[in-house]
């Protein structure tokens, strides 16, 4: 037996130092469409699986969770490492979990963008308070630049926002009723057929619809910046390993394998330093803040405690 305890031993230090070191990377997203989800995030997963085998990392998996309470608890509890996707979730992880702002995704020529609030040219509304009594299409509930960001202004300026179960529904006297969309291309199809009366827009919506029809559409309010995509990490991943991660998707851009796996990635052109941190965040959860004390958006969900693991 002794014997036997021995060639175990000797067996286990002839095993490579980076099979004993092995790990599982998870990279993890909140959306409702799983597959498609999982189908943007492929050659990513397997260019760092590739990238980062000399850390101990064997495996990349992508967690797709559909619920934000549900996302949040399992980020609290270690079972995600990175977090790539809304700034919107992104800021409330920055609250409740102290997730790490890792890196900024650079789409568009941009790693920033505003929200605007669009009316048809024609149309008399000239300011936020013209909007009473009337309809504007959003995109859906955690987009940034699509229901926070012009929501906010609204709100700000006075405006009282109420939700209706559909664009055909009537708005009730002194309020500004919203829909959701669901997509941004829906909401530009939504303005242009004149189903609303206003849209929010980000940036790349706006000159979308600038070069279809010229001349047809205007802004009459633009919010401040806002990130656009983010890369949030756990607090329980290794220095070392973020350091190496970091590098990695840094370096993306600069192969001709990193640049199609890359590209699948929701277009994104590259990783770009975050170099503000969480402050960057400040902005967005005063956002978020002030829309849950107008009862425009409910309460973010009780999360598990910030070391939890």
């Amino acid at each position: 037996m002794l014997y036997l305890n021995r060639l175990i031993l000797c067996l286990l230090w002839l095993i490579p130092a980076q099979a004993t070191l092995a790990e599982t990377l998870v990279l993890g997203s909140l959306e409702n469409d799983v597959r498609r989800q999982y189908s943007n995030f492929e050659l990513l997963a397997r260019y760092l699986e590739d990238t980062l085998s000399y850390t101990g990392i064997s495996n990349v998996e992508i967690a797709v969770y559909r619920d934000e309470e549900t996302f949040i608890d399992a980020f609290s509890f270690g079972e995600i490492d990175l977090y790539f996707d809304n700034p919107v979730i992104a800021a409330k992880l920055s609250r409740a979990v102290d997730a790490t702002p890792l890196l900024r995704q650079f789409k568009e020529g941009d790693a920033a963008y505003h929200s605007h609030i669009v009316v048809p040219q024609d149309s008399p509304v000239q300011t936020i308070k013209d909007l009473n009594g009337l309809k504007i299409a959003f995109e859906e509930a955690d987009s940034s630049s699509g229901f926070l960001m012009p929501a906010d202004v609204i709100t700000s300026a006075g405006g009282e926002l109420v939700k209706l179960r559909s664009r055909k529904r009537d708005v009730p006297a002194g309020k500004i009723g919203y829909v959701f969309t669901g997509d941004g291309n829906n909401t530009m199809y939504w303005l242009t057929r004149g189903w609303t009366d206003a849209a929010a827009l980000h940036d790349r919506e706006i000159n979308h619809i600038e070069t279809v029809y010229p001349g047809q559409f205007r802004v009459i309010k633009t919010s401040p910046s806002m990130p656009r995509q983010v890369v949030m990490q756990g607090q329980h991943v290794d220095p070392d390993l973020s350091a190496a991660i970091k590098r990695a998707l840094l370096d993306m851009h600069k192969t001709d394998e990193g640049r199609v796996a890359i590209g699948a990635f929701f277009g994104t052109e590259r990783f770009v330093p975050f170099v503000d941190g969480r402050a960057a965040f400040v902005p967005l959860l005063d956002i978020i803040d002030r829309l849950t004390y107008a009862k425009v958006i409910a309460a973010t969900p009780n999360t598990a405690p910030k070391n939890a693991r």
